[in-house]
């Protein structure tokens, strides 16, 4: 049975990956990028391969992004999205650690609860 599945990070790498393999098999598949540029990027590739593929800005951050995502009927929810930072901790200046928390985070957790609220 097909699924409606929300991957975030879709915009490339693991999320991009996954959203394509899962809309091959027959799921509909609502993939979500950060920004617009990755949006327009993904539906153009995924036009290409003939692919029928959901394609919307979601930063997980941003409330009314999340809002928008949330009006799907969503089955399965695939928290991807991410930020990585390099380098020695003691050298990587707080606020970056702060914006990566909030992404890898804290993000994550409020989609997940206001879809599980619904």
């Amino acid at each position: 049975m097909s699924k409606t599945i929300l991957i975030t990070g879709a915009g490339h790498g693991f999320g991009k990956g996954t959203a394509f393999g899962l809309a091959r098999a027959g799921h509909k598949v609502i993939a979500a990028a950060q920004i617009w540029p990755q949006v327009w990027d993904l539906r153009t590739e995924a036009k290409e391969q003939a692919l029928e593929l959901e394609v919307i800005k979601l930063d997980i951050r941003d409330e009314i992004d999340r809002q928008h995502a949330l009006t799907y009927d969503i089955d399965i929810l695939v928290n991807n999205a991410g930020i990585m930072e390099s380098g020695a901790m003691a050298e990587i200046p707080m606020e970056r650690v702060r914006e990566s928390f909030e992404t890898n985070v804290f993000g994550h957790l409020e989609l997940t609860r206001d879809l599980c609220a619904r």
